[in-house]
């Protein structure tokens, strides 16, 4: 019977000592992966209507539809969709923070017959913003995440009439960027992405990222 509860003892520890044992390299190996992970990555990216552009052209098929029988109102649009730069921390495989630059331009010729006139507008977007990004699903060459972002935009326009007369605004509004669905495809070095949401950014942003 003592031999028989000296064995359970023994085998007792034993299988403690595995269990600390695995724990322990587990751990090890956990933070030795984090250490090789490469933590900084730099990213450019081109997006498709940024909010503001989309609200923009919504409001001019309202303004075309109520006017254009009476004035003969006409409008020829120019556009240049986000383009921008952005920069991540990563402080772990699945969390990471991130700060973005982009730039949007809509020029717009606007020509009345009734009376005759015309007019250009142009508006400049300039946005930058902070944000945080949560990779839920992390393989060798495959990630998904989702990500907030919030900062501001300055809205630059420039109104350039028939008799050359320029009139110039500066407004500063809250900017802001949901991408409910990420996607990132490459290695630990350079990788392709494309991002799918609604904010200054673009509704569908794709782009290229090199960590480091």
């Amino acid at each position: 019977i003592l031999n028989s509860i000296f064995v359970k003892k023994s085998m007792k520890r034993v299988f403690s000592f595995l269990i600390v044992g695995m724990l322990f390299y587990s751990f090890s190996y956990s933070r030795e992966s984090d250490s090789l992970y490469n933590k900084n990555e730099l990213s450019v990216y081109t997006g498709l209507f940024s909010w503001e552009q989309s609200v923009g052209f919504v409001g001019e098929a309202l303004f075309d539809f109520n006017s254009f029988v009476d004035s003969g109102y006409q409008v020829r649009p120019k556009v240049i969709h986000p383009i921008g730069i952005s920069y991540k921390y990563h402080f772990t495989k699945n969390v990471c923070i991130k700060s973005s630059f982009s730039f949007a331009r809509t020029r717009k010729l606007y020509s009345f017959t009734n009376p005759t006139y015309n007019y250009t507008r142009t508006d400049n977007i300039y946005s930058f913003m902070l944000g945080a990004e949560w990779h839920y699903f992390n393989r060798r060459l495959i990630s998904l995440y989702s990500g907030l972002e919030i900062g501001g935009f300055i809205w630059n326009t420039n109104v350039l009439n028939n008799d050359n007369i320029k009139d110039r605004s500066t407004q500063g509004f809250v900017a802001f960027q949901v991408n409910a669905f990420g996607l990132r495809v490459g290695n630990d070095r350079i990788g392709g992405f494309v991002e799918v949401g609604v904010g200054n950014n673009g509704i569908i942003n794709t782009g290229l990222s090199v960590k480091f």
